[in-house]
């Protein structure tokens, strides 16, 4: 009985590894593809474009109403590295991207959350650095988009203070 269990042990550790090994050769992170990947509004007008992974970099490029490519977002493998995950409207618009940043031998990573509305506009960022140092490392900094000159202003926050009593 002590011999089959130990058996049955080593034979599902065997396949254990087996299909580790095989799920890490077809890990989405390890296959670069040729080819550039066109994500649609409902209109049939282009949402975003997705370059392939070149030189160690690969780029989003989000369109507006117009037609034109109002934001840009790049993806990063090389000392660093740099993830982007994105959310989508049910029209096909950009709903949120989720950049994930390790800079290489920090003792940090950096996670930024793009926020855009129903015409793929950028609308607000917010940022953090983890392991959080500070309360404020732990509430991260957040910008809104001025789209007129195309930047992010940061939002300040408001320290308020009790009045004393008199």
């Amino acid at each position: 009985m002590h011999m089959a269990t130990l058996s049955l042990s080593k034979l599902a550790f065997k396949s254990l590894i087996f299909i580790c090994l095989i799920g890490f050769s077809k890990s989405s992170f390890a296959q670069e593809s040729n080819d550039t990947t066109y994500y649609y509004f409902q209109d049939g007008s282009i949402s975003m474009v997705e370059s392939p992974w070149a030189g160690g970099y690969k780029t989003y490029q989000i369109f507006g109403s117009t037609n034109k490519p109002i934001y840009e977002i790049v993806d990063a493998r090389h000392s660093f590295t740099t993830s982007t995950t994105f959310a989508f409207y049910e029209n096909g618009a950009v709903k949120s991207a989720q950049i994930h940043n390790n800079p290489g031998a920090s003792l940090y990573f950096y996670e930024t959350e793009i926020r855009f509305d129903r015409t793929n506009v950028p609308m607000s960022k917010k940022t953090r650095r983890t392991p959080a140092q500070s309360i404020e490392d732990s509430m991260g900094e957040t910008f809104l988009w001025k789209a007129d000159p195309g930047v992010w202003i940061k939002q300040e926050v408001m320290k308020c203070y009790a009045l004393p009593e008199q």
